[in-house]
């Protein structure tokens, strides 16, 4: 991918130094100009994507400069920098075609900003254009009207085949002719504007009639612009130009999110959506990822929401600028970025990724108070057709791929299926044979209290056999046949069994004794109370498996050494922990701390597992005294809710 560029002319030594400190980081090629004569010299052998020119120190002989690059083919945006606040110049600037006007004083987040739009802007307006008629004579005119360097020209002449190509091409405009036999453009701009995933696409609609009821029929039908068909090649270029940029600007407007500059939820699942189904036509690999800021909740409640939205804006701005421009990249809410990759095996998806976490965990904060920080993020990974066939059971496998990332340690990158990571032996419930929704919410509130889920369809009655669930949730309405599969008959005291019912009576009926039960529709606060009383029926054995998110400050002796440590996770069975002493897999280590709200405590234990120079390191508790003990009833009291509101706060986050 070609690296996008910027001409600099005249920029004062102040200037200069907000352009390096706020571009320094971003995969944008700099050249610099003292003057004109050098600006023109430099650009005989290079030809920029943007330039920015520093107004005060080139004077208006500038203005001739800007309207040159304005109107090259393809033209070169151009960004002016004002000293004085004169409407005169602003007026003349804009006339020649400055793309933006920036003031002095200028904030660095301006700066990066503008840069930021522009630079995606005209990514975005290498736009496609599908023509259709059933004249050739329109179809050529048509294309050498529009096509350019920046615009991309299909024609059809089939309209049989319209809804195919349409599917396929993902085109940002359509031009069709009205008079065409079969469908008319009427007819197929008509099915286009009722159309959920297509109603935001521009339609011009082409006809060699030009009388008031026609064009009245053509905006009635929901066409954006009408020309006839003896159009000329400038009014057609115009007009397909012109709404492209207005596409571009509502579409940025209306489908961006408002902090990170990304696609929102809704419209990257159309766009989602449509890459599945050409990748199922085209046998292409298809790759989905989700990736979840690490700790986030501590960043708001130890720096403050203000330095949330900081690192949410800059994690957004660096995968835009680090992933490709055709993959999508969306914020689906909170911490919760996904990343779709077109034509990429899960394996070259990881790789990916893994390079983009390398990068983050260098990205330095400064929160308001000054203090600086870091922060990491785990991700999962999912590929069609191998992981799931549909946008539902990719986001399934890519999310239980995260939440194995989360239980071993955070700060890393997992593929669905990935078996060289062993997940800690932890709690899972199958959810069987639970519509999606439903199983979403019990997706959500399981994982508060550390459990894993899996889904299990008909087809997959097999895993129930295979794999070691400690709990399960059916559909009791749907009859008495989920539960004889799933418990062969036989009442399993080891298994917490949960059933979804829609009327209070079809409890009466089931025939085996509930752990706990969900009305439907499903209620959050509900289930978690209920998941939480379950919990009280628990043995031992089962709860020392919950692993509770608790940062706070620990001791560690290694060979008669002592140093301080953050906790990261607590279980009865083991935790894991952060210091500045390097340690090794094997080794054993005595920890010292103090759950908040309990008693100091001091356990023996072995490493399991290391990462982050050696310095993030996960635990096994090696036998059990006093202390551990102590740590189980600790973790009882925190599950039963006697320790409500108590937690931990890091000044050192990023795991």
């Amino acid at each position: 991918m070609v690296r996008p560029s910027l001409l600099i002319v005249g920029a004062d030594s102040d200037l200069k130094a907000i352009i390096v400190a706020e571009l320094a980081n971003r995969d944008i090629e700099l050249f610099w100009a003292a003057d004109l004569d050098n600006a023109r010299q430099l650009m005989s052998g290079i030809r920029p994507n943007a330039a920015l020119i520093d107004f005060e120190a080139v004077g208006v002989s500038s203005l001739p400069f800007i309207s040159e690059l304005a109107n090259a083919s393809p033209s070169i945006a151009v960004l002016t920098v004002l000293t004085v606040d004169d409407l005169k110049i602003k007026v003349e600037a804009a006339r020649q075609g400055t793309r933006v006007l920036l003031q002095k004083p200028l904030h660095s987040a301006d700066l990066g900003e503008s840069i930021d739009r522009i630079f995606s802007q005209e990514s975005a307006l290498l736009a496609r254009v599908l023509v259709m008629s059933h004249i050739p004579k329109v179809l050529k005119a048509a294309k050498e009207a529009i096509q350019s360097d920046r615009v991309r020209v299909s024609t059809l002449q089939d309209p049989m085949r319209f809804w195919e190509t349409l599917e396929d091409q993902s085109p940002n405009l359509l031009v069709l002719d009205v008079d065409m036999p079969q469908f008319s453009g009427l007819d197929l701009c008509r099915v286009i504007r009722v159309d959920n995933r297509w109603n935001w696409l521009p339609v011009i609609l082409v006809s060699s009639k030009t009388d008031v009821d026609t064009i009245h029929s053509i905006f009635a039908a929901g066409a954006d612009d009408f020309v006839p068909s003896e159009f000329t090649a400038a009014e057609l270029s115009e007009r397909v130009w012109n709404r492209l940029e207005r596409n571009y600007f509502n579409k940025s407007t209306f489908e961006s999110d408002m902090l990170t500059g990304l696609t929102t939820r809704r419209q990257s699942n159309k766009t989602l959506s449509q890459f599945l189904k050409i990748a199922e036509r085209q046998r292409q690999p298809f790759t989905f990822c989700i990736l979840d800021l690490d700790n986030f909740k501590l960043v708001n409640d130890e720096f403050g929401h203000a330095a949330g939205d900081m690192v949410l804006q800059r994690f957004g701005k660096m995968l835009s600028r680090s992933l490709r421009s055709e993959d999508v990249i969306a914020r689906w809410g909170g911490e919760e970025f996904v990343v779709g990759m077109y034509g990429v095996a899960r394996e070259a998806g990881t790789q990916r990724l893994e390079r983009l976490l390398e990068s983050w965990r260098m990205e330095a904060f400064k929160a308001p108070s000054g203090q600086g920080f870091h922060t990491t993020f785990s991700a999962g990974i999912a590929e069609f057709p191998q992981d799931g066939i549909g946008l539902q059971q990719l986001y399934r496998a890519a999310d239980e791929a995260l939440y194995a990332a989360k239980m071993t340690g955070r700060n890393r990158v997992r593929s669905a299926g990935n078996q060289t990571d062993a997940m800690p032996d932890l709690p899972t419930v199958a959810l069987y044979d639970v519509e999606e929704n439903s199983a979403a919410i019990l997706r959500s509130c399981f994982k508060q209290f550390g459990i894993l889920t899996k889904n299990v369809s008909h087809d997959e009655i097999s895993r129930l056999r295979s794999e070691s669930f400690t709990g399960a949730v059916v559909p009791i309405h749907k009859g008495k046949n989920h539960l004889s599969v799933l418990m062969d008959g036989k009442l399993r005291s080891e298994l917490v069994l949960y059933g979804v019912y829609e009327k209070p009576e079809q409890i009466g009926n089931f025939p085996l004794m509930l752990s706990g039960a969900f009305g439907l529709p499903l209620d959050r606060p509900s289930v978690v109370r209920g998941i939480r009383t379950t919990f009280l029926l628990l043995k031992k054995e089962l709860r020392r498996h919950v692993r509770i998110p608790i940062v706070t400050r620990a001791e560690v002796e290694i060979a008669g050494k002592k140093v301080p440590a953050l906790t990261q996770e607590l279980s009865a069975g083991g935790m894991s922990l952060n210091c500045d002493l390097e340690v090794s897999s094997g080794k054993e280590i005595k920890v010292t701390v103090a759950p908040p709200g309990g008693k100091e405590v001091t356990i023996d234990g072995v490493v399991s597992w290391v990462r982050r120079e050696n310095k993030v390191f996960g635990l096994c508790f090696a036998r059990l005294d006093d202390g551990r003990e102590q740590l189980q009833d600790w973790i009882d009291d925190y599950l039963d809710g006697k320790l409500a509101g108590l937690g931990g706060r890091s000044a050192r986050l990023g795991n």
